[in-house]
């Protein structure tokens, strides 16, 4: 039952995730596109607002695959494939504690424009341009860590 349980969440954390994150890659885009529009700001707005529910998915993630590990005795690093996704998952954990500060700056930058801002300022553009080589980073690991989880390759063994 521990194990479906784990099992479950983990999933369903694993969707939410690569699902938000694939809404948030649309909507870094249509971002980026919207430059100096009203639309920019609205656009800046939402992605404040729900990047959230990615990082608390990716969280979710990472407490059921580590649970899963000790409490069902499969362990850590033993089998390369899951080795391989633990790491995955140690990158991403890693670059959400690196771009968390930029992330809370972009959220107060963005609450601070009054609501008839016609545009984003350069400091809320700056800080969405620096976080984005760490969600790169943090989007390439996660699809990597499903393709191995469903796969599962031997890998040399």
């Amino acid at each position: 039952m521990l194990r479906g349980t784990l099992l479950t969440l983990h999933i369903l954390a694993v969707v939410v995730w690569l699902g938000a994150g694939l809404y948030d890659l649309f909507l870094s885009h249509e971002i980026r596109r919207q430059r100096g529009t009203p639309a920019e700001v609205t656009l800046a707005r939402v992605y404040v607002r729900y990047g959230p529910v990615i990082v608390a998915a990716a969280l979710v993630v990472a407490v059921t695959g580590a649970l899963q590990s000790s409490l069902l005795g499969w362990g850590y690093f033993q089998h390369l494939w899951l080795g391989i996704k633990q790491a995955l998952m140690l990158v991403v954990l890693g670059c959400l504690a690196a771009v968390f500060p930029t992330f809370s700056r972009m959220g107060r930058a963005v609450a601070s424009l009054p609501e008839s801002a016609t545009e984003l300022g350069d400091e809320a553009r700056a800080l969405f341009a620096r976080a984005e080589p760490y969600i790169l980073v943090m989007r390439t690991a996660a699809l990597l860590a499903v393709v191995l989880a469903v796969f599962r390759p031997a890998l040399g063994q």
